[in-house]
């Protein structure tokens, strides 16, 4: 059950049934509007030269995740891109982003930024790189995303490129068949 942390009586309804809260999420949400503010981005397209480091830096920043690195290279299209820098010609940090134009869908769906290259602002550059790649279709007029509420420091830089938070969110989670 994912429902707005407004929302008590569905709240109340989980309780009385038993599914018990699993975190807390923020939805939050970036217009094309606001992409003249934030100026050009360094990121550019994974070169093949790349591949395995990209990789690595997926899989070891989010181990057992949804999509390990050799799945976001089989997918990458025309609508799902990496965009990656570079820090004295080393691989630095990536974006994965996608897009669906015929459903005016857009997701920003992994970050990762490698431990030597942490707290010199290549997220937020990365971030911005995929907004401008995002805002590239015409068909999107928003980016909307959920950041889990115990990472601070993922709200924190898409605060800082122009995110907002649209809704604050209760996830609930109960393993197995409902009574």
């Amino acid at each position: 059950v994912f429902c707005n942390a407004a929302n008590l009586p569905v709240q109340r309804w989980a309780e009385r049934v038993g599914i018990p809260p699993h975190s807390n999420e923020t939805i939050m949400v970036f217009v094309r509007e606001d992409l003249a503010a934030l100026g050009p981005s360094q990121a550019t397209p994974l070169a093949e030269a790349d591949h395995a480091a990209f990789v690595e830096l997926h899989d070891t920043t989010f181990p057992g995740t949804y999509y390990s690195g050799a799945k976001i290279l089989e997918r990458r299209n025309a609508e799902r891109e990496v965009l990656v820098v570079h820090v004295d010609g080393a691989l630095a940090g990536y974006v994965y982003s996608e897009v669906e134009p015929s459903t005016a869908y857009s997701g920003i769906e992994f970050v990762g930024v490698a431990p030597f290259a942490r707290g010199k602002g290549l997220g937020r550059e990365l971030v911005i790189g995929a907004l401008h790649w995002v805002f590239s279709f015409a068909e999107i007029d928003e980016i909307e995303l959920v950041v889990n509420a115990s990472n601070p420091a993922a709200r924190a830089l898409y605060g800082s490129v122009g995110f907002k938070t649209r809704y604050e969110m209760v996830n609930f989670r109960r393993h197995g068949a409902l009574d």
